[in-house]
């Protein structure tokens, strides 16, 4: 489940089939991983084993013989937390973002003898005229 797990109803997500699941061998979560696969030295390890010219891929192998520090193993529930901390973040201001289009869409369909278009009634209500007209604004 990623960020784009959460869509509006109807909406189709296309996604690449070439992917790597990545799970635990018990129930603890592996998402410390995220940030371990993200960090500069691993992304310059799988850069280097990309492999074809149009749509460049590295190979499982690589993946699954990359050495996981031990460290990182032992704080790998506090890491996991963090990360899913900030994707249950990352879901909450999108869903945020979302909620604040549709209030615009509401009120940009409800604002009863307002010229949304006309860029003047910033400062109070707008005759209507629009921005062709020149339009007069009440305060």
């Amino acid at each position: 489940a990623g960020l784009l797990a959460e869509q509006p109803p109807g909406t189709e997500l296309i996604c690449s089939t070439e992917f790597f699941v990545l799970e635990s061998v018990d129930s603890a979560s592996v998402a410390f991983l995220v940030p371990f696969l993200l960090s500069p030295p691993i992304q310059a390890v799988l850069a280097a084993a990309q492999e074809g010219g149009h749509h460049p891929r590295f190979n499982e192998r690589t993946l699954m013989t990359l050495p996981i520090p031990a460290a990182l193993v032992r704080h790998g529930a506090e890491l996991s937390a963090d990360v899913e901390r900030a994707v249950d973040q990352a879901r909450a201001a999108y869903a945020a973002v979302r909620g604040a289009v549709a209030t615009a869409a509401r009120l940009q369909s409800t604002a009863a003898g307002e010229a949304p278009n006309c860029g003047k009634h910033v400062a109070g209500r707008c005759d209507g005229a629009g921005s062709a007209g020149g339009g007069r604004i009440e305060r």
